[in-house]
């Protein structure tokens, strides 16, 4: 849903039998960009207002689509009677009392079923759920005494049994960071959260938001290995530099006003030469998405505001990009 609408655009833009379908999906896209996020720093009524807006717009989208499905004689759908689209509606509300919806959605959840699983496999199906339970008492217990926990221990001091806090000898504590001791008492992977938006250090074709000596910049890294006088591998690593093209338009949502296409994306077009970067100089702000060529123009590429989180943050930042 991130890339979709960009790629459908791209390949049917001369069929006026998917612009409809292409709206909608932009439209849901948008949407999706403004509800995965996991904070709002300002302007909190403004974003709800995007949000109604956007919701709106979606399900007045799909309301469209119905009605030319039905006009074509097409098997009906009824999208705008789902479930679903009616619960879009009451988003906004929720919000405003829990929180942004990444902090009380069910996907972490969710997520841990590929946990279960693997340790359902490992049982003799008698007596499932008190087996599965006793191997995450386990497994957690060995994580906590590897992780340096304290545990109760009845010890033999001055010649009376007491009660004393223990903790793991050293070996055991050292041996936790082993790949082999890790895999037979922790599992095949660790109980971890993999749907958080996680800023990524430098790597190539890296696209985003980069601040260096004080400014912030629009770039996309490119890396090159090359051998050293000692013939060992360097790797080098570049800045492409991109620049927003300024635009008079009163309809622009953004402030200032740019070059948009395919609803908001920005139109952004290279600037400058390669330079060779430090990577201990730059940091990656935003990572963003700048791959898709605009139109004909081999210059011009897209930045997809599509992309989970990105539509906010450029509504909010824009105005502090060089260009």
């Amino acid at each position: 849903m991130q890339v979709l609408p960009n790629v459908m655009t791209v390949l049917f833009s001369g069929n006026s039998k998917f612009k409809l379908l292409t709206k909608t999906l932009h439209a849901v896209a948008k949407l999706s960009s403004l509800l995965y996020m996991r904070g709002i720093s300002k302007d909190f009524d403004y974003y709800i207002v995007l949000i109604k807006h956007a919701i709106n717009e979606v399900t007045n989208l799909l309301l469209a689509l119905d009605i030319h499905i039905k006009k074509s004689k097409h098997t009906k759908q009824g999208l705008t009677f789902k479930p679903k689209v009616h619960l879009l509606h009451h988003i906004a509300k929720d919000i405003v009392c829990f929180g942004l919806v990444l902090q009380y959605e069910t996907e972490n959840g969710e997520q841990f079923n590929k946990f279960i699983c693997e340790h359902l496999f490992q049982t003799n199906r008698q007596s499932t759920s008190r087996d599965v339970a006793l191997r995450f008492g386990k497994q957690f217990i060995c994580h906590y005494l590897c992780n340096g926990g304290y545990y109760n221990a009845m010890r033999d001091v001055n010649g009376t049994s007491q009660q004393v806090r223990c903790t793991a000898g050293k070996y055991v504590q050292e041996l936790s960071v082993s790949p082999e001791f890790r895999r037979h008492f922790f599992g095949s992977r660790p109980n971890s959260d993999n749907s958080g938006l996680l800023t990524p250090t430098l790597c190539d074709t890296l696209a985003g938001v980069f601040q260096a000596n004080g400014q912030i910049f629009l770039g996309q890294v490119k890396t090159i290995s090359t051998q050293d006088i000692m013939n060992n591998f360097v790797k080098k690593y570049y800045m492409q530099k991109y620049q927003m093209i300024p635009s008079n338009s009163i309809e622009c949502i953004y402030t200032p006003s740019v070059i948009t296409a395919n609803v908001h994306n920005i139109v952004v077009v290279p600037f400058g030469h390669l330079l060779e970067i430090c990577e201990e100089e730059v940091e990656v702000v935003q990572a963003i998405d700048i791959l898709l060529q605009h139109g004909n123009n081999s210059r011009e590429k897209l930045l997809n505001v599509e992309k989970f989180d990105v539509f906010w943050w450029m509504l909010m930042n824009i105005a502090k990009i060089a260009y």
